[in-house]
């Protein structure tokens, strides 16, 4: 997700955390980044149904309603579609104009238990240098102040600056 403010584009990365809530077990490479909302289809799901499924699993649901809209008004672009032997990947981005959108996504809050979501959203301009998080070991994670992600996912984000700034 990209926004505007004080004359840059900024786009939403999710820091992976060091517990990972829904296996109940350490996180991989903690501390790297991430596009905001990331996942797996299950059996009966779209794109589009797992994107709004998996926000708001990890954002929350203002987020994944802010998602919902963005799909129903053909306002999501795909960034990356990468079908390969093993996966079919699609990558998403939109820009979000609109305070409260940006508010939900910041500060999103978990449907059943009315409580705030804990995923850490980092802002991050063009700017900034996305170093490869496999440059990390992937049990002690990011242990200094980089941005690091998967080159897929960097790419996600350059072709974010490039299509939606």
């Amino acid at each position: 997700m990209a926004l505007r403010a004080a004359g840059k584009w900024y786009v939403a990365l999710q820091v992976r955390p060091y517990w990972n809530t829904e296996k109940n077990k350490r996180e991989s490479w903690p501390g790297g980044h991430q596009v905001t909302a990331h996942g797996k289809l299950k059996d009966d799901e779209d794109f589009i149904q797992s994107l709004v499924r998996e926000t708001e699993e990890e954002i929350g649901y203002e987020a994944a309603s802010v998602v919902q809209r963005l799909a129903a008004s053909g306002e999501l672009i795909k960034l990356v579609d990468h079908d390969g032997e093993k996966e079919h990947a699609i990558t998403f981005g939109a820009v979000i104009g609109n305070p409260a959108d940006v508010e939900a996504v910041l500060a999103g809050t978990n449907r059943t238990t009315k409580k705030q979501v804990t995923t850490l959203i980092r802002l991050v301009n063009e700017d900034v240098e996305i170093v490869d998080l496999r440059q990390f070991d992937k049990e002690a994670g990011v242990t200094n102040d980089s941005i690091a992600m998967f080159p897929d996912e960097k790419e996600a984000v350059r072709l974010a600056f490039e299509k939606l700034g």
